[in-house]
This record gives structure tokens, sequence and C-alpha cells, in this order.
């Protein structure tokens, strides 16, 4: 099996990708609070946003594994290499081999 190593994101993305988050959600929360509204209304707006949320993270998890998925069973090789493996020709190796069995 083979690892694979390489990091797709640096850490300063990966940071700024999480703060940002972060801070949108607070401020979806702060904004949830001080809204001057009955309580059933803001806890409306806060299921809503957490199950945005949740949905997001999983729509997301769910194209990035169809598309893994999808490379990974069709995209092995690429046409032209398929083209070039099953189009091979092997007289030049077969006149090698007769050429070093003779010496």
């Amino acid at each position: 099996m083979i690892l694979n190593t390489r990091k797709r994101n640096t850490t300063a993305f990966t940071f700024m990708a999480w703060a940002s988050f972060i801070g949108a959600f607070l401020a979806m929360f702060i904004g949830i609070y001080t809204l001057e509204e009955s309580l059933s209304v803001k806890g409306y707006f806060a299921v809503c946003a957490l199950f945005l949320t949740m949905s997001a993270f999983v729509l997301q998890k769910v194209i990035r594994d169809n598309l893994e998925d999808s490379y990974d069973s069709r995209k092995r090789n690429t046409s032209a290499f398929t083209f070039l493996a099953w189009s091979y020709d092997d007289a030049p190796l077969q006149a090698v081999e007769k050429v070093t069995e003779e010496l």
C-alpha cells in the first residue's frame, strides 16, 4: 500500500480556513443572541444555522469522496497510456533477447 505523504494545504491556509469558519459561526450566533425577537424565533434561527452548518460539512465530504472514488476507478491510467500499453509491440525486445542468447 502506498501512502500519500503530500499535504494538500499549508498550515497557514488551514489556520485561515478554521479561523474564518469559527469567526463566521460566532458572528452568526452573536447576531441571533442579540436579535430582538422572541425565544422561539431565536431558537428556530439557531437550529436552522446548526443544520445548515452540519449539512454543508456532510455535502462537502460526499462530493469529495465521490470525486476521489471516480478518479481512482476511471483515471488510474490515462487513455494515452492505455493505448500505448495495449498496442505495444515487443519485437525490439525479442531481437535483443536473440542477440544476448547468441553471446
